[in-house]
C-alpha cells in the first residue's frame, strides 16, 4: 500500500495523475487502501498536493481512447463550462473528464461508447452515464438524430 500510494501520490505531484480504480488494477491493494495510505502519506509528510481537476485527466483518457484534437478542445470547453456552473464541486474528477469526452465525441461525431469510454478511464458505465446526463441537462445540450 506505501509503494502504491508513493506512486500515486508521484504522478499527481509530476502533474500526470492515474485514477485510484487504475492504481488499484496495477497493485495489489485496494482502491481504499491505496487512498487512505495516501492521506496518511500526505499528512505525515506534509505533502501540499493540489486536488486533481477534470482537465488533469483529458490528456491521458483521450490518449487511451485516440480521439482526435478538435474532440479534445471540446471536452476542454465543456468542462470549463461544467465548472463555471460549479457542477464539479463533489464529484470525481475523473467521471466529469471521462462525461465530457463521451459528450464531445457524440456532438463532433467521433463515436466511442460508454464501455470504450469507462475501460479506459478506469470507472464504471453507470457513473459517466448518470454523470452525461446531468451534464447534458446543465449544459442545455441537445444531439440531433
Amino acid at each position: 500500500a506505501i509503494v502504491a500510494a508513493s506512486i500515486y501520490a508521484t504522478l499527481k505531484l509530476t502533474g500526470n495523475p492515474r485514477p485510484l480504480p487504475v492504481m488499484a488494477q496495477y497493485t495489489r491493494c485496494g482502491q481504499k487502501e491505496i487512498g487512505r495510505t495516501f492521506r496518511i502519506m500526505k499528512r505525515e509528510l506534509g505533502l501540499k498536493i493540489r486536488p486533481t481537476q477534470p482537465e488533469d485527466y483529458v490528456q491521458l483518457f483521450a490518449s487511451e481512447l485516440q480521439i482526435k484534437p478538435e474532440v479534445s478542445q471540446k471536452v476542454h470547453s465543456i468542462i470549463q463550462q461544467v465548472k463555471e456552473k460549479e457542477f464539479d464541486n463533489g464529484r470525481a474528477p475523473a467521471a466529469i473528464a471521462a462525461a465530457a469526452i463521451y459528450i464531445a465525441c457524440l456532438v463532433k461525431e467521433q463515436r466511442r461508447t460508454q464501455s470504450e469510454i469507462a475501460a479506459a478511464c478506469g470507472i464504471t458505465e453507470v457513473t459517466i452515464r448518470g454523470c452525461y446526463k446531468e451534464m447534458m441537462k446543465l449544459l442545455e445540450i441537445e444531439l440531433g438524430s
